[in-house]
């Protein structure tokens, strides 16, 4: 009975130096502060890459919006100088331009707001005290371009710009057609009506 006894307190023993040295420590840096492991270089190096991918991915993303819209243009133009299409042609032209612009647009706008969190983060590394006695770069911009005509002077404005002028081009296209056709069909028709004019006076 001593014997087992003996056995059972030594297991009790082995047990307890087990938890010492494997699972308190680990418990005890789970319930530690994530912040104080994380350095403020690492937090730098996090949301400078998230801004610098979320930047790239939407520069990439204009560069296709201009592709498509230069394709999409030159299109509708050759359409507008042939004669004999159907309204309903132009009305499909016009609403692939307002999807494009609409779609396009949307997808700038949850960059910005993804840019903007990014920002953010940095800005709150910038007022952290290791950056204390260095210049705030990311609020100076804000604080620049908070207000004035420098507000506007953006790629965010710019790039809605785009959209909104493609915007308007498809519901004048949708709409109107005649409107944007006529100049273009009929550029060489005044020539005609006066060489047509002339014929009768060379008849005696």
């Amino acid at each position: 009975m001593e014997r087992r006894w003996g056995i059972h307190r030594e297991v009790e023993r082995l047990c307890g130096g087990v938890h010492e040295l494997f699972v308190r420590p680990i418990l005890n840096a789970m319930s530690e502060d994530p912040k104080s492991s994380i350095t403020d270089k690492e937090r730098l190096d996090y949301a400078w890459k998230h801004f610098a991918l979320i930047a790239d991915q939407r520069m990439k993303t204009f560069n296709f919006y201009v592709i498509i819209l230069a394709g999409t243009f030159t299109g509708t133009v050759a359409a507008l100088m042939r004669d004999g299409i159907h309204r309903r042609t132009f009305c499909l032209i016009g609403t692939a331009h307002l999807l494009i612009s609409v779609i396009f647009a949307l997808i700038d706008i949850r960059s910005c707001r993804i840019l903007r969190i990014s920002a953010d983060a940095l800005a709150a590394i910038e007022r952290s005290p290791a950056f204390a006695g260095q210049p705030l770069l990311i609020e100076e911009d804000r604080i620049r371009n908070k207000k004035g005509v420098r507000h506007f002077i953006s790629y965010r404005w710019a790039f809605l710009l785009a959209f909104a002028a493609q915007f308007v081009f498809g519901v004048l296209l949708a709409w109107t057609p005649r409107l944007l056709a006529y100049p273009l069909s009929n550029r060489q028709s005044p020539p005609q009506e006066a060489q047509g004019k002339a014929e009768p006076d060379k008849q005696p």
